[in-house]
């Protein structure tokens, strides 16, 4: 699986290989979710706010800021079946709401979840209701306990 980071925002310098490295682990974590899907690429498209704002209005025509947006693309004609995908991950976003949190939880951390959820949400999970939400959320910072994540989760930043 080829995985590609595009960094478009200038005012952080996150550790492009670290996040290379953590997708790939992540996806493998996520791929059992849905086993019939096999990848060829995933793109992760770093951000700031008012970047991820514009590509959300463009893609769902709703103007906000989130953390991440994930996009499945089918297999093209000829490709063996394998599906490609995007995560739109919001950097801004993890550095300022992880000062809010008074507690051990880095920006390189928030990052890492982002990252995560955007995996889970390339094999079909919703958080459309609660129950959603906390079942991806469970899955997600149990992935992050992995001690290979776990130490690559907290040097992105």
């Amino acid at each position: 699986m080829k995985i590609e980071i595009n960094n478009r925002q200038k005012s952080w310098h996150p550790r492009i290989n670290n996040i290379k490295k953590l997708i790939r682990k992540l996806m493998y974590k996520a791929m059992p979710l849905s086993p019939k899907l096999k990848w060829s690429e995933i793109s992760v498209v770093l951000m700031n706010d008012e970047q991820i704002r514009e590509c959300k209005t463009k893609l769902f025509d709703i103007r906000e800021i989130t953390d991440v947006i994930s996009l499945r693309y089918n297999p093209m004609p000829g490709e063996n079946n394998l599906y490609s995908g995007e995560i739109f991950v919001n950097i801004q976003r993890a550095i300022t709401h992880s000062a809010k949190i008074k507690q051990r939880w880095t920006a390189s951390k928030e990052l890492s979840l982002y990252l995560a959820h955007g995996c889970d949400h390339l094999m079909d999970s919703t958080d459309y209701d609660k129950q959603g939400y906390l079942r991806m959320r469970r899955r997600e910072l149990n992935w992050l306990k992995d001690l290979e994540i776990a130490k690559l989760s907290t040097n992105l930043l």
